[in-house]
């Protein structure tokens, strides 16, 4: 993980200034950059920093990964921390798994494992299409029952991926499709 920076001076150290000043250093580098040589090292080292996040990026993205990448490298190097803090502020606030031994009730709502999630909760997942129920328009009238782990997990543990982020990109997607007869999701 790279910063919180202070100051400038605080980007020195890390990768991205390195190389940048090694190009300088063996002379590799001409006046204006025409061979994009520092611009390329800048961003490579943006476009690494999404890819190790999970963000996915689309052409429009990337023509703006091109226009931060003719930044200062200490400019770039914020962006490149405040990419990488946000993912790890986001993995860290993850939920994680609820044990189901015992009693276990949902987090959100109070429901006990086995039993349907309270009206409005935060947790459950829409039965009929396996979106969160509180932003599902289409089944308004379905609840689900809480298993005692929140909704995915199973599925990241079964298919080997990443975390629950991994399973939202990739039923985005459309490699995982909602099988309503187990309530999980599965690969398309």
């Amino acid at each position: 993980m790279f910063g919180p920076y202070e100051d400038e001076h605080d980007t020195y150290g890390e990768p991205l200034n390195q190389e940048c000043r090694a190009l300088h250093a063996a002379g590799r580098v001409e006046s204006g950059d025409p061979e994009r040589l520092v611009s390329g090292t800048r961003a490579r080292h943006l476009l690494a920093a999404c890819e190790q996040a999970g963000v996915d990026l689309g052409a429009y993205d990337r023509q703006v990964v091109e226009w931060l990448a003719m930044w200062e490298p200490s400019t770039v190097q914020v962006m490149i921390g405040i990419i990488s803090r946000a993912h790890q502020a986001g993995r860290a606030g993850m939920p994680r798994t609820v044990p189901t031994t015992g009693p276990h009730p949902c987090p959100s709502c109070g429901a006990a494992p086995g039993q349907l999630h309270g009206w409005g909760c935060s947790t459950a997942r829409c039965p009929e299409c396996g979106q969160q129920a509180l932003s599902c328009e289409d089944h308004t009238n379905s609840r689900a029952v809480w298993s005692g782990r929140f909704p995915g997990e199973v599925e990241v543990e079964i298919y080997g991926l990443e975390d629950l982020n991994d399973l939202g990109r990739r039923a985005e997607r459309g490699e995982f499709v909602w099988d309503r007869a187990t309530q999980l999701w599965r690969r398309a």
